[in-house]
Formats: C-alpha cells, sequence, structure tokens
C-alpha cells in the first residue's frame, strides 16, 4: 500500500477500554480505495494537520441535517436488575473496583482478573446460574469493603 492523503472532518472521540476512538467522515470522492478494502485491524501512521477551506475548492456536498432526537434520555435501570455480564462490564471500568481488585489496574487487567477468579471464558458466562452465585458475592464484598450502599449504581 503506498502513502495517501485526504480530506477528512473530525466526527466523533470517545474512549473504549483499548485506548481513543476517533472518527473521521471522508468525502467519497476522497477516500483512498485501498484504505476502504483494508481489513479491520489493519495498522497505518497517521499525520493530522487542521485544513482550511478555500473558496477555489471543489464543491462538496452539503452536510446531512442533524436528526432530531425529541425522544426522552434513556433511563437507567438500576444496577442490580442488569444482567450480571452488564454489571461485570461496569464494574471493570470502575475505577474504585479496579483498585479494589488489586490496585491500579486496567480495565482489560480487571476483566482478564475477574474471568480468572470466576472460572469464566466470557462475561456471558455469568448470566449462567452456575456463576450468578459466586458473582453476587463478588459483588456483595466490593459493596462492604467500599462503602457503597447495597446495589447502588456506579456513575
Amino acid at each position: 500500500m503506498t502513502a495517501m492523503h485526504f480530506e477528512a472532518k473530525k466526527h466523533a472521540y470517545r474512549q473504549t477500554q483499548d485506548g481513543i476512538v476517533v472518527s473521521f467522515v471522508v468525502h467519497p470522492n476522497d477516500m483512498a480505495a485501498d484504505l476502504a478494502i483494508a481489513p479491520l485491524g489493519t495498522h497505518y501512521v497517521v499525520a493530522l494537520a487542521p485544513y482550511e477551506e478555500k473558496a477555489a475548492e471543489v464543491e462538496r456536498q452539503p452536510e446531512p441535517a442533524p436528526v432530531a432526537t425529541d425522544a426522552p434520555p434513556k433511563e437507567r435501570r438500576p444496577f442490580h436488575t442488569l444482567p450480571r455480564s452488564q454489571q461485570a462490564a461496569i464494574l471493570i471500568n470502575d475505577a474504585a473496583f479496579q483498585w479494589w481488585v488489586g490496585s491500579n489496574r486496567t480495565p482489560a487487567e480487571t476483566d482478564q482478573m475477574i474471568k480468572a477468579h470466576m472460572g469464566i471464558a466470557s462475561k456471558r458466562d455469568l448470566d449462567q446460574p452456575g456463576h450468578a452465585l459466586k458473582w453476587d458475592r463478588l459483588v456483595e464484598d466490593f459493596r462492604a469493603a467500599s462503602g457503597r450502599t447495597t446495589w447502588e449504581r456506579p456513575a
């Protein structure tokens, strides 16, 4: 694959357990074919510089109108009503829980440590009756150690 360049507009920025995800919108005419067909997970060296659009630039398609979201914000369910796999995903990203299981662990390390402790391959296994009681005890021990009220959902 050869070097490529194109104009892009920052679209989204978020944090995941693996790092930061920055999304860009690329006009279809600027999309490099090699990039479009490259498999997910392909590594790139990226260089960015701000771009100031000039009046003489090629006319672009108008930006799509924002979608109106009149729906009220989704209500958060109480922690104890969530599937245990979802509870685990929430707690694994909670700094107090990470500290409790082993002092300054990352979410990925905490995830692996909990899977090993619970004897599971996937957090989905926590939704099975055989692992539910052990998970509930672990959560209760964490709640007692952290001083959080029973089933208070972490922020």
